[in-house]
Formats: C-alpha cells, structure tokens, sequence
C-alpha cells in the first residue's frame, strides 16, 4: 500500500484522495499549521475542479479514481 498525501498530474498538485477518514481525522486532530495546510489543498482542489471545462474535469476525477484504486492494492 502506497503512502502519499498528494498526487501531480499536468504539474499540479492535487490531495491524495485516500480514506476520507484519515482525512478528517487530520482536520480534527492536527495541529493548527497541518490543518491549515491540509484545508488549504482541499480548498484549492476543489476550486479547481469546478472551473475546469467538463471534459477536463471528468479526467481529473478518472486519475484521481485510478490513484484510489492503486492505494487500495
């Protein structure tokens, strides 16, 4: 099982989408500076995923798909 807290495609980062409770664990319980920082990323992910075109959009979320099946394993 790979262990990583963010992924690159196209020379972005983007937050790597493991369990969602290991995440929110992280939000909950880290210190200010991680929580800040682990907010930040989702908050820029999530930005901008809604401005990309659609067909931009769909594949990003096919590579992030692909990179929680490769976690799994």
């Amino acid at each position: 099982m790979k262990s990583t807290s963010h992924v690159s495609f196209d020379g972005m980062c983007w937050p790597h989408p493991h369990d969602p409770g290991e995440i929110e664990d992280q939000l909950r319980n880290g210190d200010a500076e991680s929580v800040r920082l682990t907010a930040a990323s989702y908050v820029s992910a999530y930005r901008h995923l809604i401005e990309m075109p659609q067909r931009a959009r769909n594949e990003r979320i096919e590579q992030l798909k692909r990179e929680i099946r490769g976690y799994e394993s």
